[in-house]
């Protein structure tokens, strides 16, 4: 506008005294953003948010940021891009992003829910790890560690031997025994508890267990090592059970204890056959009998454990007493040779003695 004329063409009295001029009304286009996206920065552990801005529109003057419904931050128009470094893992966060416009106009905004993921990392180790060994056990038990990416915990058995003299000369270390790991490539065990048992291992041996926490996101720990050694295996025993004589004139003999390893049968002083443990029973057919000197079966039964320790010999268990020409006696064949014994111990110096005077 150049000029403002006012013709008055009224009476005299009616004058303009003051007049105003407005502007013609400037309609703006209130654009929402577009294309929003949230993403996850393991670089960074941020959340990435990225939008598109509107296009070619003058009065677009920047962009509201929210999360959960609080004020994060406002850019300005030119950047499409934010950063929240301010973020947990594994955790659900409601993004909003809202433009603003020259006459303050903020639009409604667009949303999206966003989870972070799992920490990454490996989980604390286990504490507190003990080891109790048997001869045919090692208990272990643990503290689990307070981690939230804590999942499970592995266990791996490593067997170690002792490395000798020439082995040593060949790795030019030292002339000493030393102890050489077996190491083992597969866990023996995972639990989430704080205790295992393992009856896998053998008496007099010397075992290494490593426990590894295994995270949420499977990566494993370095790992606590703890070695024990198993206590030598007690000498098996034979007990129990009870022997009989079927109508076939086959013998069978029968024992409680023990159920796992081997019994060696001797007949007559030799080897006569090895039975497993389990079956508790052996029979004898009559004709591989053989007898002592006064008519009694003469069978031993010998224990064997499963890892090949013997026991000693025993005579067939509970039997109460002999025969003599196939007559039961009362008393069994050790308790005669006791006897007779006893009495030759008596009697024997006066017959010799005797023998000397005549």
């Amino acid at each position: 506008v150049k000029k403002i004329v006012i013709m008055n063409n009224q009476p005299s009295w009616l004058f303009i005294y003051e007049f105003d001029v407005y502007e013609k009304l400037k309609i703006i286009d209130h654009e929402e953003l577009t294309n929003f996206d949230v993403s996850y920065s393991n670089s960074e552990k941020s959340t990435h948010l990225t939008w598109s801005l509107p296009d070619d529109n003058p009065d677009f003057v920047g962009t509201n940021i929210y999360r959960d419904g609080a004020f994060l931050k406002r850019v300005d128009q030119s950047i499409s891009t934010y950063l929240d470094n301010t973020v947990d893992y594994d955790t659900t966060y409601n993004y909003k992003v809202t433009a603003i416009y020259s006459d303050d106009f903020e639009t409604i905004g667009i949303t999206k829910e966003f989870t972070t993921p799992q920490e990454i990392r490996a989980a604390e180790d286990v504490t507190d790890v003990k080891a109790e060994a048997t001869h045919n056990r090692v208990n272990l038990s643990w503290s689990l560690p307070d981690d939230n990416v804590f999942h499970h915990v592995n266990i791996y058995r490593d067997e170690i031997s002792e490395t000798g003299l020439l082995e040593n000369l060949f790795f030019l270390e030292n002339l000493f025994f030393t102890d050489k790991v077996f190491a083992a490539e597969t866990p023996l065990f995972e639990t989430n508890g704080t205790y295992f048992n393992d009856l896998s291992v053998k008496p007099e041996s010397k075992y290494e267990y490593t426990l590894k926490t295994e995270s949420t996101t499977n990566i494993e720990s370095e790992g606590v090592t703890v070695q024990v050694t198993t206590l030598e295996e007690p000498i098996p025993e034979l007990e129990g059970g009870e022997w009989d004589r079927n109508e076939d004139g086959d013998y069978e003999y029968t024992w409680d204890t023990p159920t796992a390893g081997k019994v060696r049968v001797i007949v007559g002083g030799e080897e006569y056959r090895t039975v497993e443990a389990s079956d508790q029973k052996i029979v004898i057919p009559g004709e591989d009998m053989k007898y002592d000197l006064i008519g009694n079966p003469d069978v031993g039964l010998i224990p064997i454990s499963e890892y090949g320790k013997e026991g000693e010999q025993n005579k067939p268990p509970n039997v109460e007493g002999g025969t003599l020409g196939g007559v039961k006696m009362p008393f069994k064949a050790s308790d005669l040779l006791t006897t007779v014994m006893g009495i030759l111990f008596v009697l024997g110096p006066i017959i010799l003695l005797s023998l000397v005077i005549f």
